[in-house]
């Protein structure tokens, strides 16, 4: 609600999940299981992405951590992530 100055007016537009599309590029997700963020946002996203057949990987980590607080356990996956979806599909391309 910050980057909003409290208008909830503006939350739909802002959120990813309306703008998928099936020329989405893959994804990678990653929530706590306990967080401050609600999981529903992250789940709607995965399914918004299967419903239009883009390839995604979730990783939900145990525990109340926000963003940084658990990058150490995603950073390998996301790290592998990208190299397979960003790199190896760039060098097919060329």
């Amino acid at each position: 609600m910050n980057y909003f100055n409290q208008r909830t007016d503006e939350l739909t537009a802002a959120t990813p999940v309306h703008r998928v599309t099936s020329e989405t590029g893959p994804m990678y997700l990653a929530n706590s299981l306990n967080e401050f963020v609600p999981t529903s946002g992250i789940l709607s996203m995965a399914d918004a992405l299967t419903d239009v057949g883009v390839p995604f990987e979730l990783n939900m980590v145990p525990g109340t951590r926000h963003a940084k607080g658990y990058l150490d356990d995603v950073y390998d996956e996301t790290v592998d992530f990208l190299k397979h979806h960003v790199l190896v599909e760039h060098v097919d391309a060329k």
